[in-house]
Order: structure tokens, then sequence, then C-alpha cells
């Protein structure tokens, strides 16, 4: 009986961290903001909020599945933070550099795409009870990991990420394709009031 319990304490506290570990990255893009323009600062803001995103990722893996009826606030907060720190680089990056708008267009697509099937969602009557899993697919990540290159790329002012950006983009379409998908498979429910 006490294993049990120091178990599910033991989870509960990995999906603490976890989740912590991804709200950090939201104060992270606010300094990113900050420090923009000076790329030592700013790249080394990069990097601990990938050594975030691997490490929350990683926690919530020891954490387990879990009641399949039960959604986890990871499976939706990872996402939600990531996006929110891509903006701020992505801003950072275009008042200190002036980066092209296509370029930071293409390095969002995956975000674009995501906030448009999300309103379609939430408007469509007849795909309003649909649930959406917001679970990290390995697509998701591989873009997420092209954006954060692609920012580095584009603060040390290197041409190479041109190509990484179109890489971001095809990445973050294959990844959204896939979550609509999961969408597409999974019974609708009562439609919310």
């Amino acid at each position: 009986m006490v294993r049990v319990a120091s178990r599910g304490s033991g989870r509960y506290t990995r999906s603490l961290v976890a989740n912590l570990l991804s709200l950090l990255r939201v104060p992270l893009g606010l300094a990113f903001l900050l420090v923009a323009e000076r790329t030592g600062l700013a790249m080394t803001i990069l990097c601990v909020a990938a050594a975030t995103d691997v490490l929350d990722g990683w926690m919530a893996r020891r954490r387990g599945q879990g009641p399949p009826d039960r959604p986890r606030s990871g499976d939706w907060l990872d996402p939600l933070c990531d996006k929110l720190f891509v903006a701020a680089v992505l801003v950072g990056i275009y008042l200190a550099h002036r980066t092209p708008p296509t370029l930071l267009l293409l390095i969002v697509t995956r975000e674009i795409l995501q906030g448009i099937s999300v309103v379609v969602y939430r408007v469509a009557p007849s795909l309003r009870g649909r649930e959406y899993s917001y679970r990290a697919h390995p697509l998701g990540k591989a873009a997420t990991i092209a954006q954060f290159v692609t920012a580095g790329l584009l603060l040390l002012g290197r041409p190479e990420a041109w190509p990484l950006a179109f890489v971001s983009a095809l990445l973050g379409t294959a990844a959204v394709m896939v979550y609509l998908n999961r969408a597409r498979v999974r019974p609708a429910g009562p439609a919310p009031l």
C-alpha cells in the first residue's frame, strides 16, 4: 500500500516538475525579447529554453501514462509554452536584426496552421465535440528543434537559416496533419454548452 502511494506521489512530482520546466520558457521568452540584440546572451537563453524542453519531455515520459480518461495538463501546457517562447524569440529577432518577415512566417508555419485548426474545431458545429490530443508527436518535436536551430542561425546571421526555415515549415505542416488526423479518428463527444 505504501509503495502505491509513493509511486503516485512520484508521478505527481514528476508531472509538477515537467510543467514548471515548460512554464519556465515563458519568462525565458520575455528575457530573450530584452536581449535579442546581444547575440551571446540571446544564444544562452535559447540553449536554456531548449534544455527545459528536453527535460520536461523526459520528466513527462518518466511519469508514465496514467489513466487514459484523465487529461494531463502537460499535454497542452508544453506546446503552449513552446509557442509563446517561439513567438517571443521571433519578435525579438525581428526587432533586433530586421529578419525578413517571410522567413519568420516559414518558421511559424506549424503555429499558424494549428491556430487555424483550433479555431475551425471550435467554430464548426460538427467538429466542436471532437477531442483534440495535444500530446507530443516526433514530427512536432522535430519541428520545434528545427525552429530552435533556425533561430540560433538567425542570431548568428548565418545563411543556412533560410533552408532550415523551409524544413521547419515542412515538419510543422506534417505535424499538424498528424494532430488533425488524431482528432479525425477520435469519436465526437457531446457538444459543449
